[in-house]
């Protein structure tokens, strides 16, 4: 696993936002966690897509999706209790790249630059 795509660098992939070019290059050889994907597809239909419409959006860019399993959940629930503004899905993105000690994880969330999660993070925008 190369890179791990946080729900913030996809979204901005699948809406054309800033950084979307970079998130494209990573495509082929980039993760994601089920969280993450559950973040999307609400993130989505909370704007006013149809689930179905948000589900096949996310279909189509074929990532591989990485179930979330008790031991990233526990490491999830260890960085939230020390990084309390981080969501659960940046929880999540954050334990699925450090099971890969060589991976990175692509996201718009500045201030994950300025926590030292452990882990490798390149900044989209």
């Amino acid at each position: 696993m190369a890179s791990v795509l946080d729900s913030s660098a996809v979204l901005a992939l699948l809406q054309a936002e800033p950084g979307a070019a970079i998130v494209l290059a990573h495509l082929s050889d980039s993760v994601i966690s089920s969280v993450n994907v559950a973040e999307i597809i609400r993130v989505l239909t909370r704007k006013g897509s149809a689930f179905k419409d948000a589900r096949q959006a996310l279909a189509l860019l074929q990532l591989p999706v990485i179930p979330f399993d008790h031991e990233q959940a526990l490491v999830a629930a260890e960085i939230g209790s020390a990084a309390r503004h981080l969501s659960l899905g940046d929880c999540a993105c954050v334990a699925l790249a450090k099971s890969d000690p060589a991976s990175e994880v692509l996201t718009a969330d500045r201030i994950w630059a300025e926590i030292d999660l452990g882990i490798k993070v390149t900044l989209i925008r």
